[in-house]
């Protein structure tokens, strides 16, 4: 029976009015096995498969802790049917989404028949690209030949930018020009990848080297605060830090950027580059071979160190690990922060213009950090003259050459090897993660390698979200629990914790890919599905990775759900006992979401003395003593903590390396989506955001300042003319007193901090 997306909304709301909203988690369970145990889902990889690897990757999602049964399952997924979740899967993997015209073709493509109907998928051990090898052509169906606006409606086809090389897979380009030769996506984002390989492998072994002669070890990345791609570089850095073999792989060995060279700007010769390594071979003691192999891979050199490859600790005073820095703002004390951690000499800068959100502030910052480049490398007189202008021009233009790369998604006019443009079909921003925005900087810090397996592992979840049964699927199940949360159980916000720092930064990315992708206006109003109900997408709260920090957020009276995630393995650290310290690690992650779940043991938790309030029920009125002693225990009183009923969801994966973070980020990504899908936004919207408001706002108040710094008096005296550029009085009384201090420390003032924001004003 079909059913309207309304119908299926009454459906769950009556079903959770009547039989779910009365009982307790611990009622709704009852020690029921077999119940509980359609609650757990696992997704293996493909590709472990592939490889004959039985131990490979693999992915746990237990939310038997929700507040829901396994009728309420099917009333979601009935709810997904009526809101065609499938069909606009099948839709963004064959890259009916992205912005540009589409077409109608006559014909079939690849097709299943199941459960779902006949439609058109994919080998799930192969990829959702159409394989070449099988002699038919890609089709994308519509019901109309209107070109999308993607200003306007936007759209995305993101998958492709983590489709295999060398598969023989092809993606239509909805983009490609008539007269192009090719028309497979997958072509130029392949080519890019190529780019990337050279540009990093060159810099990595040393064959390139920066403007002073040194190599290029660090990567800071420049971009609008807010935007998705930063957030998510900072994630995955962090956590293949703790990963053996990623760490390993951003190693470079510390005499290499410590040696004072006496190279010019200019140095990129061959001749430059033999005497380098022999500077650095007499530096090194004759230890290793520099001459020869100068930038050898961290490995190889720890291996020749010590004939066997030694743990990271082993070899940290020997070698220091490359660094990547995000900078968001232009803000004096932000850039005197990452950039007072950086050297001019051994930074490479990546500028990420793929919105055009914030796309002035990225712009003042880029400008910011190009001026501490050539302050440290003109002023500095590294092998060049300041005397003829033509001389320091082209020393500049060298240095910008050799240190600045730019990461644009728009195209430009004119080639230049230093900017990678995003191809206009995957130019969404909020999807961008895996484009060169996000694969540049790895691929220095850890190699191609480990960048090529990022990749793989967000292809693999690809494949799972693509091919999977909506009952088994991850991203859906994931996104179908949060519906049920906040718009049935009134959930309030997600608490997300990370039980193991390598996922410290995880939940700031979700949060920020969240907000994008749900932030913006509904095509239809949300009146139409949900009967009137005003509720919305709940918010994604980091929880730290300390269990009272998580506790504390969680006080109070409305209802937060709760995501924990965390590792069977633990890479790079030692063992505190005898025991492995992933044991301790998973028994406090189960006791804890059992706590939160079903209360104390030996039925302690009765629902008589530990009462916890429905949903949307007023609180109970307490005196000050009693607020006190709740507080007192570990920030959340006893009837809040102990007394169960708090729904959670654990997330657990076998181990975190590249492979797992490409999944992670894509679990997210497709997550985001289903969610938008489900509540119907539009997640590629590109209309007016806050952050472009803010920006209007700030352009208009910049104006006011300059204003007043060109006469404070005729300003002020002047005010009621000014009532109409839209400046509170509150406003422009702190803009002038913001001025007259100002002026007193750039009068005053000198160094690093007075020279950034001169350039920033």
């Amino acid at each position: 029976m079909i059913i309207s997306p309304s119908q299926a909304w009454s459906m769950l709301q009556r079903h959770a009015d009547t039989d779910i909203k009365s009982l307790r988690l611990a009622e709704l369970r009852s020690n029921d096995n077999a119940e509980a145990e359609g609650f757990v889902t696992a997704h293996r990889s493909t590709a472990d498969a592939e490889d004959g690897d039985n131990d490979g990757h693999v992915i746990i999602l237990d939310w038997s802790r929700q507040r829901m049964a396994l009728d309420t399952i099917g009333h979601l997924l009935r709810l997904s049917a009526a809101r065609q979740i499938r069909d606009r899967i099948r839709d963004l993997a064959w890259g009916r989404l992205a912005p540009g015209p589409r077409r109608q073709n006559a014909g079939t493509g690849h097709r299943s028949t199941g459960e779902h109907g006949d439609y058109i998928m994919s080998s799930p051990t192969v990829s959702f690209a159409h394989d070449l090898r099988g002699g038919s052509s890609s089709h994308y169906p519509n019901n109309h030949d209107e070109a999308v606006d993607g200003e306007e409606d936007g759209g995305s086809m993101h998958l492709a930018l983590r489709a295999p090389a060398n598969k023989g897979l092809k993606m239509h380009d909805p983009c490609a020009d008539r007269m192009s030769k090719s028309t497979n996506a997958l072509d130029e984002i392949h080519r890019g990848w190529k780019r990337i390989r050279a540009l990093t492998d060159s810099l990595r072994q040393g064959t390139v080297r920066g403007a002073s002669g040194r190599p290029l070890c660090d990567v800071l990345v420049v971009s609008s605060r807010g935007a998705v791609v930063p957030s998510a570089l900072e994630f995955v850095y962090r956590a293949l830090l703790q990963n053996d073999e990623a760490a390993m792989a951003s190693l470079v060995d510390s005499s290499l950027t410590s040696v004072n060279l006496s190279h010019g700007a200019g140095a990129a010769t061959s001749k430059g580059g033999e005497s380098m390594a022999s500077t650095l071979q007499s530096t090194a003691g004759g230890m290793i071979n520099l001459v020869t192999t100068p930038f050898k891979s961290s490995r190889s050199i720890a291996k020749d160190l010590y004939g066997f490859t030694p743990p990271f600790d082993t070899i940290s005073s020997s070698f220091r690990r490359r660094k990547l820095k995000v900078l968001t703002s232009h803000e004096p004390g932000s850039l005197k922060e990452v950039l007072t951690e950086l050297s001019p000499e051994t930074t490479m800068v990546v500028s990420l213009s793929l919105g055009r959100d914030g796309e002035n502030t990225c712009r003042q910052i880029t400008l910011a950090v190009r001026n501490w480049l050539l302050s440290g490398l003109v002023d500095a007189d590294i092998g060049g003259s300041k005397d003829g202008g033509s001389d320091r021009n082209a020393m500049i233009e060298g240095i910008v050459q050799k240190h600045m790369f730019e990461v644009a998604g728009k195209h430009v006019k004119k080639a230049n090897p230093n900017v990678f443009v995003v191809p206009k079909h995957s130019s969404c921003e909020t999807f961008n993660t895996c484009s060169a925005g996000g694969v540049l900087p790895l691929s220095l810090v850890f190699g191609w390698s480990i960048a090529s397996s990022f990749l793989s592992g967000a292809h693999d979840m690809d494949c799972h979200f693509v091919d999977t049964n909506p009952r088994h699927n991850l991203p859906i199940l994931l996104a179908l629990a949060d519906l049920w949360n906040d718009a049935f159980l009134s959930s309030k916000g997600r608490i997300l914790s990370p039980y193991t720092s390598a996922f410290a930064s995880y939940p700031q990315f979700v949060a920020v890919l969240e907000n994008r992708v749900l932030g913006g206006k509904s095509p239809t109003t949300i009146k139409s599905i949900n009967n009137s109900r005003k509720e919305r997408p709940s918010p994604v709260i980091n929880g730290g990775n300390d269990i009272h920090q998580e506790s504390c957020i969680s006080r109070g009276a409305h209802t937060l759900s709760r995501e924990f995630l965390t590792t069977m393995e633990q890479s790079g650290a030692p063992k505190t006992s005898d025991n492995d310290n992933g044991d301790s690690r998973m028994c406090s992650l189960l006791a804890h979401a059992d706590t939160l779940a079903f209360g104390r043991i030996n039925g302690s938790n009765s629902r008589g003395r530990f009462e916890v309030s429905s949903p949307g029920s007023p609180p109970a009125i307490q005196s000050v003593d009693s607020m006190l002693s709740n507080a007192s225990n570990n920030c959340v009183g006893e009837s809040k903590t102990t007394a169960g009923n708090q729904p959670s969801t654990l997330i657990i994966l076998r181990t975190l390396d590249a492979f797992a973070c490409g999944q992670l980020i894509a679990l997210a990504e497709h997550r985001a989506l289903v969610k938008a899908w489900l509540w119907d936004f539009n997640p590629f919207a590109t209309g007016v955001s806050s952050i472009e408001i803010r920006e209007e706002r700030r352009e208009n108040l910049m104006q006011n300042l300059k204003d007043i710094y060109n006469g404070k008096e005729e300003y002020l005296s002047d005010a009621n003319a000014h009532n109409d550029d839209g400046v509170p009085p509150a406003t422009r009384t702190i803009l002038t007193n913001h001025a007259t201090e100002m002026e007193k420390q750039r009068n005053t003032g000198s160094g690093f901090f007075a020279s950034v924001s001169n350039q920033c004003m």
